[in-house]
This record gives structure tokens, C-alpha cells and sequence, in this order.
């Protein structure tokens, strides 16, 4: 018996304002009933996760599905008022190859961020190639406005996010990003001198050319 991920390595859910979806449930069942199904936390079935999933402070998850079972999934806010359904949910027996999924995570902290009394900036290690996914921005500096812009090889990218406002508690941004081949840099430069010190990057979906290199999984 075999146990494979289901879609991306870590799951994440939002709330309708597009913030994590902190302290949210998913319960997991067999497809078409109320019976609870088991989900896991690796690929050997040995770690099984709770049912309902707790999501963390970042609304993720991790869930690994056993090969050919069917499941029904509900997703629940931390109240437990239902945000959806859905039925027959299944990895094809066997699990599949696929494109290889990419998900990076860096915080002010890391040697990969640079820090400064206005400007922090994050290069991703990952290499690139025909790379489509999202990129999210979490910061927190109360009072500030701040400008987002994106380079790929440390060229100008078509996509920028300019004058937010940051709001006392966690400001979140999530950008669409598609490379054709190269490193992406974020880099957020606040409006007035300050320490940006709460600053997370996550940089997550698929690279789907050959020899373009991995990154490590958070």
C-alpha cells in the first residue's frame, strides 16, 4: 500500500479576506459518507494526522492521501462553520511523476533575507524554469506604507505592488509570478526608515522544465 501528496506538498487556504485561514479545520472522509478517513503526515502512512486538520498560523497543512481511496473533504473556519465540500477527491493508484513543485520559505531572520532600515529583499535559491505559481509577502510594521516590486536575474519584472497600506498586525500579499527561467528576487521597501524585522517570504508552485533545479521543502 502505497500513500502519496495530495496536489503540492503543503496545503493552504485563505478566508474571504484573502488572510490565512489560521486555526481552520478539514475534515477528511470516505468519499460519498460521514466516515472519517485517515490522512498522514509522510509518505510511508506512519504519522497520521488528526481529523479534523488543525491549520497552522500560516493556514497550512500537510496531507499525504492513501493511493486510490476516495475522500470527501470539508474545510471549516477555527468556529466550525463550513466553507466548502467536496466529494471524491483521490490520487490515481500509484501517485505520478508529475512537475516538480517548488516551495520556499524565508523569514527576516534567514541569511537569504537582507534587512535594512528601509528595505528588505529576499533572493530565492531555486532556479527557475518555466516556473508558474504565487509568491506571498507577510510583514508587520504598523503605521507604514510600502512599495513590493519583483526582478528575475535582477531585471525589472512585469509585476509590481506599489503605496499599501501596512496595518497594525499582519499585512498579506499574494502576487501570481511566472518565470520562464531564472532567480526571483522580492523586494519590499518601506515608505519612512524602520526595522522591518516581522517579514516572511513564501514562494510556492510548479517548475515545469526539465534541469531547472529544486529547492528544498519548508
Amino acid at each position: 500500500m502505497g500513500y502519496s501528496l495530495i496536489y503540492t506538498p503543503v496545503l493552504h487556504f485563505d478566508d474571504i479576506n484573502g488572510r490565512p485561514l489560521v486555526g481552520g479545520k478539514l475534515y477528511t472522509y470516505k468519499a460519498g459518507t460521514s466516515t472519517p478517513a485517515p490522512t498522514y503526515r509522510n509518505s510511508a502512512g506512519t504519522e497520521l494526522n488528526e481529523n479534523p486538520i488543525r491549520l497552522n498560523e500560516r493556514g497550512e497543512c500537510v496531507c499525504f492521501l492513501e493511493d486510490g481511496l476516495k475522500y470527501k473533504f470539508v474545510l471549516k473556519d477555527s468556529l466550525d462553520n463550513t466553507i466548502w465540500e467536496q466529494d471524491n477527491v483521490s490520487i490515481p493508484a500509484g501517485g505520478g511523476s508529475g512537475p516538480l513543485y517548488v516551495q520556499e520559505s524565508h523569514t527576516s531572520s534567514d541569511s537569504n533575507v537582507t534587512v535594512t532600515s528601509q528595505k528588505t529583499t529576499c533572493t530565492f535559491d531555486s532556479n527557475l524554469n518555466d516556473f508558474t505559481g504565487e509568491l506571498h509577502v507577510r510583514f508587520q510594521n504598523s503605521g507604514q506604507a510600502a512599495t513590493v516590486t519583483f526582478y528575475v536575474n535582477n531585471e525589472y519584472y512585469d509585476k509590481a505592488v506599489s503605496t499599501l497600506s501596512v496595518m497594525s498586525g499582519i499585512t498579506h500579499l499574494m502576487v501570481p509570478v511566472s518565470v520562464k527561467s531564472g532567480r526571483l528576487r522580492a523586494e519590499v521597501t518601506f515608505a519612512t526608515a524602520s526595522t522591518p524585522s516581522n517579514v516572511k517570504f513564501d514562494l510556492a508552485g510548479y517548475n515545469l522544465g526539465t534541469g531547472g533545479g529544486g529547492s528544498s521543502i519548508q
